[in-house]
């Protein structure tokens, strides 16, 4: 078995006596991390001087930003094969003890692969398949940039990827809130201004109503009791047609376009009634005070003394 070993090395040594492997093992042993890996396999020239096998690993090596670690163990297994073979060959068939010395030199017994089962049986047969290979014409590539492996993105852009997917969704919720709200004050308008149960109360009840409701901090609805009030005097007063079922801006509308209407401006009243009602924003006591004196301000247009 020893002899037939020998020749296969020398064999061996023969075709790749251009790169040194000795020295090139030594190197990748103290290369750490990929791109030191990287660079030494570009300094020795192994993509061009080496044989085909190892020669297609080294360019896929180092044609990528970021090799496998899969297939640095393999260039350094491979590597670790032919300095081996190189130490052995150099020593002779006659001098056995120089030999064995070799085989159990560092380059030789690498401490990370004791625990491996037979690593001798696997090498010979891993070289063999490598010399199988040395008769075949070598293929050269053009090397192709390697897709992108989202597996191994730095911690801070995976982070930065979450973030960018939080402010979406974040964005997508609250535009879906937006829309929901938009669509329920929509529904709100198309009712009317008054329901059918509020349709038999009286200008002098809903006035009561605001003051009641006020007094228990209900500002809101008070507001928009004052401004049905405002609505109705109008009507009283022949200057509009109060219409339960259409929206403030429709009775503006009609009344801004009627004739002989009294000298009182109805838009600001309608305008602050679509952003407290409908658009439920209100700054509390001072809108229902603010629209009490709307009513105080048209009673006077209309020429009516009796306060609300």
């Amino acid at each position: 078995m020893r002899p037939i070993v020998i020749c296969l090395l020398f064999v061996f040594v023969r075709v790749v006596l251009a790169i040194d492997y000795a020295q090139l093992h030594s190197d990748l042993d103290k290369a750490k991390g990929h791109q030191s890996v990287q660079r030494v396999l570009r300094e020795h020239n192994v993509a061009n001087e080496a044989d085909a096998v190892l020669a297609d690993k080294a360019g896929q090596a180092v044609a990528v930003p970021l090799p496998s670690s899969e297939l640095i163990k393999e260039i350094r297994a491979d590597v670790r094969l032919r300095a081996f073979a190189s130490e052995a060959t150099s020593v002779g068939k006659a001098d056995v003890s120089k030999l064995k010395r070799a085989k159990s030199s560092p380059i030789y017994n690498d401490p990370g692969t004791r625990t491996e089962a037979n690593w001798l049986q696997k090498s010979l047969e891993s070289l063999g398949e490598w010399l199988g290979s040395l008769f075949k014409p070598k293929e050269r590539q053009t090397p192709t940039a390697a897709p992108p492996n989202f597996g191994i993105l730095p911690e801070v852009l995976t982070t930065i990827v979450w973030i960018v997917v939080g402010v979406i969704a974040i964005a997508a919720g609250a535009l879906a809130i937006h829309l929901i709200a938009r669509s329920r004050r929509a529904v709100s308008r198309a009712k009317g201004i008054m329901s059918d149960e509020e349709a038999t109360l009286t200008l002098d009840e809903w006035l009561a109503k605001a003051d009641a409701l006020i007094a228990k901090g209900e500002f809101r609805e008070a507001v928009r009791c004052l401004y049905v009030a405002c609505l109705l005097r109008l009507d009283q007063a022949k200057a509009l047609d109060f219409r339960r079922h259409e929206t403030n801006w429709e009775h503006y509308n009609r009344y801004a376009t009627g004739i002989g209407q009294p000298a009182f401006d109805l838009k600001p009243p309608t305008q602050e009634f679509d952003t407290i009602w409908y658009g439920n924003r209100t700054r509390g006591l001072e809108d229902a005070e603010r629209f009490r004196g709307y009513y105080n301000q048209l009673l006077t247009a209309l020429g009516d003394r009796r306060p609300a």
